[in-house]
């Protein structure tokens, strides 16, 4: 084991409501408790969504990590589009896209950085982080191709002479993985206006070569 069974992770909610949403969206469907019980986990969020966590990194310093609320966003996202199906209860509704709304306004209010171009990894900070980019689909179109394009150059720069850094405890070797499922998330960044020679147009040569996608 590991500290993670102790620490709050709100990434953890965004990924069962994801992963929810995308097996509905493959033509199965909740049982009766199933669609409860994730309505009472979506009720809980919106109790804590606020509170400092640990992160997808599993850091022993909590904070308000940018790609903990942007998951926080998604599993309401997530959450309405399966009790608009009749997946999940809807008796919430209306309060769970009331706090969708909150948490997207206050990642754009706290966690943009117009000097980086880029969401950073937390409020105050100037790091970026790699992570943020699985939740980018979230995101305005300019902001997540901001935050593609300067983490990138940083990464760029990691390999290209100091070797494998660390930014505020996290590996920043991560982020090949993090870019490969947002290019397969987002078709458009695919072109060959984003292609480039950097580590994107690496990552979708090996795309266009056949590798696994999943």
């Amino acid at each position: 084991g590991n500290d993670a069974a102790d620490q709050l992770q709100l990434g953890g909610y965004g990924a069962l409501l994801a992963t929810t949403w995308h097996y509905v969206r493959d033509g199965n469907m909740l049982d009766e408790r199933t669609g409860g019980q994730l309505g009472e986990v979506v009720d809980l969020l919106a109790t804590i969504w606020r509170n400092e966590d640990s992160g997808i990194w599993e850091l022993p310093e909590t904070r308000a990590y940018t790609q903990s609320k942007i998951a926080a966003w998604e599993a309401f996202d997530r959450a309405l589009g399966l009790a608009a199906q009749s997946q999940v209860p809807d008796a919430n509704a209306a309060a769970w896209q009331q706090t969708a709304d909150e948490i997207r306004a206050w990642i754009e209010e706290n966690c943009w950085s117009e000097e980086r171009g880029a969401y950073t990894m937390y409020p105050g900070s100037d790091a970026l982080d790699a992570s943020c980019l699985l939740g980018a689909h979230q995101v305005a179109q300019g902001h997540r191709v901001g935050l593609h394009r300067a983490i990138e150059v940083e990464a760029e720069q990691d390999r290209g002479g100091r070797g494998d850094s660390k930014a505020e405890g996290q590996p920043v070797n991560q982020t090949t993985r993090c870019e490969q499922r947002l290019v397969h998330q987002e078709p458009s960044l695919r072109g060959p206006a984003h292609r480039g020679t950097g580590v994107v147009g690496r990552v979708l040569d090996l795309l266009d070569a056949g590798c696994d996608r999943s």
